[in-house]
């Protein structure tokens, strides 16, 4: 088995949901005897904005942070400065995501450090309210989670790159998936949905098994 995590690392409910699907892979390595790795696609929530955001659409937004603060338990940066609160800023979501593609296709083979990238900029983000939108902080945090100065500074400004994140938000709308977070899992080569938007572990971890039941690894008889 494998899991599909189509999120996008400046969703609210994506950053609350990390401690749930944690939790279900903990439950499906107890389970299967090794790790389940984890394939993150970008969905793209707020891609290509322009304008600055409306004081009414942010403040709509930070009611979501407190209802995903009360559910997940994870902190958030309630200060003024915080980059959402600040004049003119623009709620564009694919440089971060940008970020993550590139950290996927550097770290082709390592799933936990892709997902290591992922987290650290929803921290930055959420939890130190630093603006995630600009190049420089998404540098500094990929810099300060393994990704090789040479390596960003070639990449992440690039039109191939671009094409990149922009085919992993086309993939999740061939997927027919339109909220996030979303999780799938790759099962003898076929998907399954076994979460759409914030769930708790045990409900996934029992989608999950019924997949496996359903569609057993050779070597589970």
């Amino acid at each position: 088995m494998r899991l599909i995590y189509v999120a996008d690392p400046m969703c609210s409910w994506c950053y609350g949901f990390g401690p749930q699907l944690a939790d279900l892979r903990k439950r499906l390595a107890d389970t299967l005897g090794a790790q389940v790795p984890v394939t993150l696609i970008t969905g793209g929530l707020r891609p290509g904005q322009r304008e600055p955001m409306a004081a009414d659409k942010r403040d709509e937004i930070l009611h979501h942070w407190h209802a995903v603060a009360e559910r997940s338990g994870m902190p958030f940066d309630q200060s003024p400065e915080v980059a959402m609160r600040r004049e003119g800023f623009v709620y564009d979501t694919e440089p971060a995501c940008r970020a993550v593609v590139m950290a996927r296709e550097h770290w082709a083979e390592d799933d936990e450090r892709v997902l290591t990238v992922f987290h650290a900029i929803q921290h930055a983000f959420y939890a130190e309210g630093r603006d995630t939108t600009q190049a420089d902080v998404l540098r500094d945090v990929a810099l300060a989670n393994g990704v090789e100065a040479d390596h960003f500074d070639a990449v992440f400004d690039t039109d191939a790159l671009r094409n990149e994140t922009r085919e992993d938000f086309r993939l999740s709308r061939r997927w027919g998936i339109n909220g996030f977070p979303s999780l799938l899992a790759e099962q003898g080569g076929t998907l399954y949905q076994i979460g759409r938007g914030y769930a708790p572990s045990v409900a996934l971890y029992a989608r999950a098994v019924e997949v496996l039941q359903q569609h057993p690894a050779p070597d589970a008889g």
